[in-house]
């Protein structure tokens, strides 16, 4: 049977590979939106300062003049930061604020000034550090005479890159946290779901082992006509055995009466000894017809029966019909093992096997039982004389016989073949390591 990953698995598959693709564009879209604000509010504060910086320049036709002391105390400080320049329209330096002027910082600019009254928002480089720049140009009236000067504020994006890296690792952190719980949430949810269909295989499990007879009606509508179909095919099942089971019955009476009569005028005319052989003959392919029969409309849902006690009878039984030999019994079966067929047809299979090894046997019978994981192995070896290969597969037919000389109708192997099929078994013979015959018997073990 090919591999069919469950729903559970094929759940988490697709869980996993979409989850990292919605939290990654989650992550993006979070990403860049809070970049986004950031630098929108970077942007607004820094135009702040250079409007408090136009707020307090004085220019009196030559000179461009800032106060000594700024209010904002970090343009005092050396490397705080942020930096402040005013340029004339050649872009010659006019003023610079003394936190650029106790550096020896280089300024990589990459922007020209901006026209009157327009802005340059643009990223350089100040001592190969990456540094925001803000350039706003302006024209200043006197003598009615207008000189233009660009007010530039410098900003280092150190902090903010610090803070953008701690709010990336952040929210990687929880939107990983929050994919495992979402996921974890999900499979509780399909295995809530899910519960109704194992309910349904679990009755399903308990019919086959013969403990109930239908499927309970407590299920969800979209379950219900699944589990109503079953009851229907089931009890459709049953109600067929019976009808062949009572079929065979009546051609069994049916049979048997007339077979009875015959032997009775046989036995008041004169016993004829060919005549009482083909009746004795008929009667037993009869019994063997119905046995096949019946075999054939088995049930697929069995019971568990455990195989040591019905073989520890069977040799208990066959012990004293065989005493003349002094059979020794070698039974090497563990108390666990069960079978999925029933006990009727496991000691019909059995008890014609065994009586076949004792029959041939000289003084042993070695019954071993080995359970793989589908099936059970029961192996019946005598120390007879064996089967030749050309016979091993001729005598399992119907009414064939290996040995001619003993009692019997040659269809005990036969039966046991028919039972086994109808539970999917086999049987096989082989060499024992005594020389005798080897029974292989495959059944199907307990699920």
């Amino acid at each position: 049977m090919p591999y069919s990953p469950s729903l559970i698995r094929r759940f988490w598959l697709a869980s996993a590979l979409l989850l990292p693709i919605l939290m990654g564009f989650s992550a993006l879209v979070l990403h860049r939106s809070y970049v986004t604000s950031l630098d929108a509010a970077e942007k607004d504060a820094l135009f702040a300062q250079i409007y408090a910086l136009i707020a307090v320049a004085e220019f009196d036709g030559e000179l461009m003049q800032l106060p000594a002391m700024m209010a904002n105390p970090r343009f005092e400080m050396p490397e705080s930061g942020l930096y402040a320049r005013v340029l004339s329209d050649k872009q010659h330096l006019v003023w610079q604020s003394k936190s650029l002027e106790a550096t020896q910082f280089v300024l990589e600019d990459s922007a020209n000034c901006p026209r009157a009254g327009n802005s340059a928002d643009f990223e350089s480089h100040l001592n190969r550090h990456p540094h925001r720049y803000l350039r706003f140009g302006t024209l200043w009236e006197f003598d009615e005479q207008e000189f233009y000067f660009c007010f530039e504020v410098i900003h280092s994006q150190l902090a903010k890159r610090n803070e953008i890296g701690g709010y990336r690792r952040t929210l990687a952190l929880w939107l990983g946290g929050m994919a495992f719980l979402l996921l974890a949430i999900q499979v509780a949810i399909v295995r809530w779901g899910l519960r109704p269909m194992r309910q349904v295989a679990d009755e399903i499990k308990l019919v086959e082992q013969g403990r109930i007879s239908q499927l309970s009606s407590r299920y969800p509508e979209e379950i219900l006509p699944i589990t109503e179909s079953l009851n229907t095919l089931l009890e459709s099942e049953a109600h067929q055995r019976n009808r062949y089971k009572n079929s065979l019955s009546d051609l069994a009476h049916s049979l048997k009466t007339p077979l009875a009569v015959i032997r009775s005028l046989i036995d008041d005319q004169g016993k004829d000894k060919q005549v009482d052989e083909q009746i004795e003959r008929m009667s037993t392919i009869i019994s063997h017809q119905l046995a096949r029969a019946n075999a054939e409309v088995k049930t697929v849902f069995g019971v568990e029966t455990k195989l040591q006690p019905v073989v520890k009878r069977l040799c208990q039984a066959l012990n004293k019909v065989y005493a003349d030999k002094q059979l020794q019994f070698n039974v090497e079966i563990d108390t666990e093992i069960q079978c999925q067929v029933e006990e009727d047809d496991l000691m019909e299979v059995l008890g014609n096997i065994i009586e076949n090894a004792c029959k041939y046997g000289n003084s042993e019978v070695v019954i071993v039982a080995t359970a793989n994981a589908d099936d059970i192995v029961v192996s019946i070896e005598d120390d007879g004389p064996g089967i030749a290969n050309e016979l091993s597969k001729s005598i399992l037919s119907r009414g064939a016989r290996a040995d001619t000389g003993k009692i019997g109708q040659g269809i005990g192997l036969a039966i046991a073949v028919d039972i086994l099929s109808s539970y999917n078994g086999a049987l096989t013979i082989e060499r024992s390591a005594a020389g005798g015959a080897a029974f292989l018997i495959q059944i199907p073990g307990a699920r």
